[in-house]
């Protein structure tokens, strides 16, 4: 399986998780902007090489970061502000859960 058919089937994973949590829904991978599949394919190989969660949540982060992204309430592509870019011991149960549902797919799909 390429890392563009794990990526899209992790995206509708999360995309589904963030439904019943009541989180805004990501775009599907299709219909994204570039620089979210660019983040989800980073994603990918990123959970293929570190030991956790937390370490692909500090990866996630830093490619954020380096972006121009910076914590913030809500999540606004415009403003680039996210409430998720905080360290994993700060993010709710509901977001680690999610951090560990997009690894276990790639490394389900990628085993």
């Amino acid at each position: 399986m390429t890392n563009y058919n794990v990526a899209r089937v992790a995206r509708a994973a999360i995309g589904a998780y963030q439904q019943t949590i009541g989180d805004p829904r990501s775009p599907d991978l299709e219909t994204a902007p570039d620089w979210h599949r660019e983040s989800v394919l980073a994603g990918v190989e990123t959970a293929r090489t570190v030991a956790g969660p937390a370490e692909q949540h500090e990866a996630w982060m830093r490619w954020h970061l380096a972006r121009g992204w910076a914590f913030g309430p809500t999540r606004d592509e415009t403003a680039r502000t996210h409430p998720n870019l905080r360290p994993w011991a700060e993010l709710p149960p509901e977001q680690q859960a999610k951090d560990r549902l997009f690894r276990g797919v790639v490394l389900a799909l990628t085993a």
